[in-house]
C-alpha cells in the first residue's frame, strides 16, 4: 500500500530525466535502470551518481577500464537534458505542500534522485528506523532516529539527512548542480550585451570616418547606446561580476 501512495504523489513529466522504460541502459554498477545516464568518453553508459563514485575511487570505467578524465564530473556528458529546477521541486505532496528527502554537502544540501527519494520515503512512511539502500555503488544506511547517512562498512563516513519542503534551497540534484545552469544563463545573457555594445561602438566609428551626420543613422546609433546600457543589461553585468567574484 505505501508503494502504490508513493507513486501516485509523486508528479511525472513527459520528458523523464531517467532512463528506466528503456533496458538497454541498465548501468552495469547498480545493475539498475541508468538515473541520469552518463556517457565516458569510451562510451559506456552509466548513473551519473553510479560514475561519481567510480571517479572518486579507481576513476576508470568499470566496464572497460578506461581512465576517466580528471574534469569529466565538472562537465558530464548527460545522454538527455535535465531540468534540475523542475527535478529539485517534485516531491510527495503532504498538507498542501510537496517535500523531499536531501542529504547534506560540504556547503548545502542536495535532493537525492526520484528513485532514491522513492525508496527513502517508503521505508520513512512504514515506520522504519533505518533502512539500506545502494547509492553511488556503495550499500549506505539511512537512519531515521538520527536523520544520517553512512556507509555500511565504514560508519565513520557519515552526512546529515532531512525531509523538507521541495521549494528549500539546494545545491543540486544527486550530485548534478542547478548553480551551473544559472551560471551559464548569466553567460550567455552577458554575451549578447557585450555583442550590442561592440557592434555600437562600431557603428559610431564607422559615422565618424565617412563624416556622415544623416539623422536617421544617428538615432539609431543612440537607440543602440541606450539598449547596451539599459538597466536589465547592467544588471546582468553586475550578476556575473558578482557571480567572478564568489
Amino acid at each position: 500500500m505505501a508503494e502504490k501512495a508513493i507513486a501516485k504523489t509523486i508528479p511525472t513529466t513527459a520528458d523523464t530525466s531517467t532512463a528506466e522504460d528503456d533496458p538497454s541502459t541498465e548501468c552495469a554498477v547498480c545493475l539498475q535502470p541508468c538515473v541520469y545516464p552518463v556517457q565516458l568518453p569510451c562510451k559506456h553508459i552509466f548513473c551519473f551518481l553510479c560514475v561519481k563514485g567510480v571517479t572518486t575511487q579507481s576513476k576508470r570505467c568499470a566496464m572497460c577500464r578506461r581512465e576517466i578524465p580528471p574534469d569529466y564530473l565538472l562537465n558530464p556528458e548527460l545522454l538527455s537534458k535535465v531540468d534540475l529546477v523542475l527535478e529539485g521541486g517534485r516531491g510527495f505532496e503532504e498538507g498542501g505542500e510537496y517535500w523531499q528527502w536531501f542529504y547534506e554537502g560540504r556547503n548545502g544540501w542536495w535532493v537525492y534522485d526520484e528513485r532514491t527519494s522513492q525508496e527513502v520515503e517508503m521505508h520513512y512512511k512504514n515506520g522504519d528506523q533505518r533502512c539500506e539502500l545502494l547509492i553511488a555503488g556503495f550499500l549506505y544506511i539511512i537512519d531515521f532516529e538520527h536523520l544520517l547517512q553512512y556507509r555500511r562498512n565504514d560508519p565513520s563516513r557519515r552526512r546529515r539527512v532531512k525531509r523538507d519542503v521541495a521549494t528549500g534551497p539546494k545545491k543540486g540534484v544527486a550530485g548534478l548542480r542547478i548553480e551551473q545552469e544559472v551560471v551559464e544563463a548569466v553567460d550567455a545573457a552577458v554575451d549578447v550585451a557585450v555583442d550590442v555594445t561592440v557592434d555600437t561602438a562600431d557603428a559610431t566609428q564607422a559615422i565618424d570616418d565617412s563624416g556622415s551626420s544623416a539623422d536617421g543613422l544617428v538615432d539609431a546609433m543612440n537607440s543602440l547606446t541606450m539598449t547596451a546600457q539599459s538597466p536589465e543589461i547592467q544588471t546582468v553585468q553586475n550578476t556575473r561580476q558578482s557571480s567572478q567574484g564568489q
